[in-house]
């Protein structure tokens, strides 16, 4: 027998927090409550200990189990059992002004209101057929009951209506169940209570009307829409716009915006929405303030109700036009009525576009723009359609960019700071402020876009008088840079014809730009639209040439390189290499001009390493500027476009050759002063040194890039001796710093760029440099890094470069091998991703990261082995690996690694790189006079004819199916073809002893191998070697053995076959 008083406190031991209670007693507790609950009758003394006990956390314990038993056990209870449940949840719901229930919490409440629609869900309506009936019936007791209620309807949605949370099919069932009995039986009653209750109390009672109105805004969707908007309800709702309370506006709001949104005809919709009369209604609202949450619910909305018409609009004309598409006539009355129809949408839209755009101008963009958006398209399809827009819906454009650019233009009381931050606050706030407002420039920026093309000639005007107002001298640094960055968004595939002089209205636009004194030009977001916006216009320029110094003179002076903001110095160096590209002949005679400005910036670039290359936006374009790799400074693109001026034909020698050398000599005299530091003092000096040295590499990298190998070699040699004067100096760097990754990367970098410029000039300065970068701590990384070089000087020399490979082949080898250990997994398996180990914690994690990246480095050092020798033999340098004196080991190591890996790897092109890399090698080594050594000729028979071209077959996971694995073994069949050749008979007798047994083929395939080995084409052979892989991917092991046994019986034959 449970005892009340013990059962109230075992509830409150279990959920003491204070600390008071013991371990032990709460435990006691705990299996004190357990058996209760194990109780027959356990269910009758939580809904009687929750009417009468005082404490919430008994009520809600009682409610939590009763809510248990409801789902797990109550279709088990008898007849009287049930109707004693229900009766008693009437009795809560009827009784709860009596005791207060709204003075209980809210959680208790909904609580409360979940258990009593898990009972619904149950026995309606085949049980309980009466219960809205019922519910509804006492809802004339009082507040209470009608929160109580509010709170059902809202627990009947959530838990079994809505389908917006995922549910089973059952469940989907029993929403479909429940909807058509309440559709059938009470939603009529239930939407006149509804409409009552907000009548009653929308002036004494706001909460509770909002309540009400929060509840059915959830029906909205799927009940009979006549429920609703009528001429009773829809006007009550606009009624309580009017009132002090937020809440029920938005509540009333939101049920509007469900009704106007509700899916109907495309007709009917119209109907509906003239009927209502909810279009002047909605135009005539007042204004409200942009922070009230009202204001953004009533842009939603607007925007519904605009695009609802604008989407029936569109139907009707659709209609009408597929008809005619598919010959179906549209009698005269028809096409009346359509064209009314239409005209009716279009004039609700004129009424609605002032309302919709002063919602837009009130902060709330978000809600307005995709049907904007929407709109711009309709009118580009009526442009197409007509010719031109018509006379109404053009009125609608000027507003639209009126409103785009509000929207687009920084607040008035901007956080946005002009150079620098007074404070790290002030650096915060002005980052949130521009991050917000690129944000909201996304879609904006794309809808002006899609006007300009829809009507250039307004938007041209549009921004020629917002470029005006921007460049009076009063204006606001906001108005300066909204004007020049819609002018940049003009830009963006703007025809030729545009930007002609005299005759283009956008080329005048940005003529005008550039020649004028722009006002707070020296403000950072100003400065980077400016500078944005002239290398998008650099077309101008070559056309109006009285116009680039002035243009220049914003990059290169304090609005550029020398502005006070990193992240518009930074920005300018990019963008001035940018347009020095684009524009480079027309700025020859201005070039000693520029080199004077530049020289003090590029001094200051290169003894001011950046240590954050980090990634920005513009907000000019409102797009995300590339994300830079680590170490990167952006600013050295300022080298890289003084190297593209003065790599130009039509500069006088000498100047060019001071020019030059008054750029490299100071970096390289950097490079050499810091190289020392770099490895001494403290680790913070240490650190200095590097940087230095690396932005002095990078710096002569850079600026190599404007000058060709022509240009270096034949026009201005005189220049490519200048660069290769930095060789010497630069290879000191990685001999001093040999284990710093940045510095190989910076350093292997400088030797490609120096290959682009000096050709075979870079030839003896080659192999130091290549003893440098494989120095004996070498990792798999780096040893990646000197074979991608490699290739390129391979590909680009070819055998000019013999020499110099058969001295560094076997080094590199050698540190391959060293890394690539005896114990390593040639098959590629080991490195392929897993995932993590059920249980590992953080530091296992960390551990198990860390071996995997090793793995992952290691596998890439193999492909790259691979391309490196497949790089050696296709480009006339096999020699170099097979007739090297005294270096057979290192010949051994090679063929073993390519016989693994054309045997095992996982890759299919990973084989076929090692397969066809074997070829070129069976070739150089069995074409001498005195032909291939035994050896080798083992090696062709047992590694490659039977381990790479058949049984690595068995252990492949080669998908037939896939064009990497047919281009395999298309060369498989190519070296099988090459192995006959030079072993002729022995290759097949070799095949049908100890081959074929093993893959136990049959005896038909293995005669049909042996013959397209001798005398087939290699696309024929390899059509049985597709055979031969689809065999063995389908013989499981315990079939292998007996297919084997009688494979090995028909091998006499074959070998007979083949004597």
């Amino acid at each position: 027998m449970v005892h009340d008083d013990d059962f109230e406190k075992a509830i409150l031991f279990n959920f003491d927090q204070s600390g008071r209670v013991s371990r032990d007693l709460k435990e006691q507790a705990q299996a004190y409550c357990n058996e209760v609950k194990r109780s027959d009758k356990s269910w009758r003394l939580y809904a009687e200990r929750f009417s009468v006990t005082a404490y919430v956390e008994v009520k809600f314990f009682c409610l939590q189990a009763l809510q248990e038993f409801v789902k797990t056990q109550y279709a088990g209870l008898d007849e009287e059992s049930r109707r004693w449940m229900k009766q008693t949840l009437m009795v809560w719901i009827q009784n709860a002004d009596a005791v207060d229930l709204q003075q209980m919490p809210a959680f208790l409440q909904n609580k409360l209101a979940q258990i009593i629609v898990a009972v619904v869900q149950l026995e309606y309506p085949d049980q309980w057929p009466s219960f809205f009936e019922e519910l509804l019936g006492l809802l004339s007791s009082g507040p209470a009951v009608v929160s109580m209620f509010c709170r059902i309807m809202q627990a009947v949605d959530e838990d079994i209506i809505s389908l917006e949370i995922p549910r089973s099919q059952d469940e989907i069932r029993s929403s479909m169940h429940l909807k058509d009995a309440m559709r059938e039986r009470c939603m009529t009653e239930i939407a006149e209570a509804w409409y009552a209750l907000v009548a009653t109390y929308h002036t004494s009672n706001v909460q509770l009307a909002a309540e009400v109105l929060d509840a059915a805004v959830r029906y909205v969707n799927w009940i009979d829409i006549g429920l609703l908007a009528n001429d009773r309800f829809v006007p009550l709702l606009f009624g309580v716009l009017s009132s002090s309370s937020q809440r029920l506006r938005c509540a009333s709001i939101d049920v509007l915006t469900e009704i106007v949104s509700k899916r109907m005809d495309a007709v009917a919709k119209m109907g509906l929405v003239q009927q209502l009369g909810i279009v002047p209604i909605c135009a005539g609202l007042p204004g409200l303030e942009p922070g009230d949450e009202t204001a953004a619910r009533l842009a939603k909305l607007l925007a519904v109700l605009a695009g609802e018409i604008l989407r029936a609009l569109a139907h009707i004309e659709n209609q009408v036009e597929g008809l005619a598409a598919v010959g179906l006539a549209v009698d005269a009355e028809a096409t009346g009525e359509a064209e009314a129809a239409c005209g009716a949408a279009q004039e609700l839209l004129n009424q609605l576009f002032p309302a919709v755009l002063a919602s837009m101008r009130s902060t709330n963009d978000l809600a307005v723009v995709p049907f904007l958006l929407n709109y711009v398209g309709r009118l580009k399809a009526v442009q197409k359609k007509l010719g031109s827009i018509p006379q109404a819906p053009a009125q609608h454009v000027k507003g639209i960019l009126e409103a785009v650019a509000f929207c687009s233009q920084f607040p008035p009381e901007s956080a946005s700071f002009a150079v620098l931050a007074a404070s790290q606050a002030d650096a915060v706030a002005g980052e949130e402020e521009e991050a917000a407002v690129l944000d909201k420039r996304q879609d904006l920026f794309t809808l002006f876009r899609n006007l300009a093309r829809v009507a250039p000639p307004d938007t041209f005007n549009f921004v020629g008088a917002r470029l005006q107002q921007g460049l009076a001298a009063r204006a606001t640094f906001q108005e300066v840079e909204i004007a020049i960055s819609l002018l940049y968004q003009l830009g963006e595939g703007a025809a030729d014809e545009t930007l002609k002089p005299g005759s283009g209205a956008l080329g005048q636009l940005v003529a005008g730009v550039m020649s004028a004194e722009v006002p707070h030009a020296g403000h950072r977001l100003v400065a980077l639209a400016l500078l944005e916006t002239y290398v998008r216009y650099s077309r101008v320029l070559p056309q109006q040439q009285e116009l680039i110094p002035h243009v220049l003179a914003a990059f290169l002076g304090p609005r550029g390189m020398g502005h006070g903001a990193q992240v518009v110095s930074v920005r300018a160096c990019y963008l001035f290499a940018r347009l020095v590209k684009l524009i480079r002949p027309n700025l020859l005679p201005l070039i000693p001009d520029i080199v004077k400005s530049m020289q003090p910036h590029l001094a200051h670039i290169a003894s001011t390493p950046s240590v954050d290359g980090g990634s920005r936006k513009s907000a000019t374009s409102a797009k995300a500027v590339a994300a830079l790799p680590a170490a990167t400074d952006d600013r050295l693109y300022a080298f890289e476009a003084l190297g593209l001026l003065l790599g130009q034909e039509g500069i006088a020698a000498e100047p060019r050759h001071a020019w030059v050398a008054a750029t490299l000599t100071p970096l390289g005299s950097q490079i050499e002063a810091h190289l020392a530091s770099a490895g001494q003092g403290s680790e913070g000096q240490q650190a200095a040194g590097v940087a230095l040295v690396l932005q002095g590499l990078e710096a002569i990298t850079r600026f190599s890039k404007g000058f060709s190998l022509a240009f270096c070699t034949r026009i201005a040699p005189e220049i490519g001796q200048v660069l290769a004067d930095t060789i010497e100096p630069v290879l000191r760097v990685p001999r001093a710093l040999a284990g710093c990754k940045a510095v190989r990367a910076r350093f292997i970098s400088y030797l490609h760029r120096m290959v682009e410029c000096l050709g075979g000039g870079v030839l003896p300065h080659l192999a130091a440099a290549l003893e440098v970068l494989l120095w004996a701590g070498a990792d798999a990384g780096d040893i990646a890094e000197v074979t991608a070089l490699l290739n390129q000087l391979m590909l680009r020399f070819k055998d000019a470069l013999q020499a110099l490979l058969t001295e560094v082949l076997p080094v590199c080898v050698a540190r391959i091998h060293a890394v690539l250990t005896p114990d390593w997994d040639w098959s590629g398996r080991a490195a392929l991703p897993a995932g993590p180990a059920v249980g590992a914690g953080a530091a296992a994690g960390e551990v198990q990261a860390g071996l995997n990246e090793d793995l992952r480095e290691k596998a890439e050092l193999q492909r790259s082995y691979y391309s490196f020798l497949h790089a050696v033999t296709h480009n006339q340098l096999t020699g170099a690996l097979v007739a090297a004196p005294g270096q057979a080991g290192m010949l051994e190591a090679v063929l073993e690694a390519l016989a693994r890996g054309a045997g095992s790897h996982a890759d299919p092109a990973t084989r076929r790189t090692c397969v066809q890399v074997l070829r070129r090698l069976v070739v150089e080594v069995c074409g001498g006079a005195a032909g291939a050594p035994d050896s080798f000729r083992r090696f062709m028979l047992e590694r490659l004819g039977g381990q790479v071209c058949f049984l690595g077959l068995l252990r492949s996971g080669l998908d037939v199916r896939d064009a990497n694995t047919n281009s395999l073994l298309l060369d498989i069949a190519g070296l099988l073809k090459l192995l006959h050749q030079q072993c002729g008979e022995e290759l097949t007798a070799f095949l049908c002893a100890s081959v074929f047994p093993v893959l136990a083929l049959p005896q038909q395939l293995q005669e049909q191998l042996i013959g397209q080995v001798s005398s087939a084409e290699a696309k024929d052979l390899r059509a049985s070697l597709r055979t031969v892989l689809q065999q063995v991917s389908g013989v499981n092991p315990g079939k292998k053995a007996s297919a084997r046994r009688s494979a090995a019986q028909s091998s006499s034959e074959c070998s007979g076959m083949v004597s």
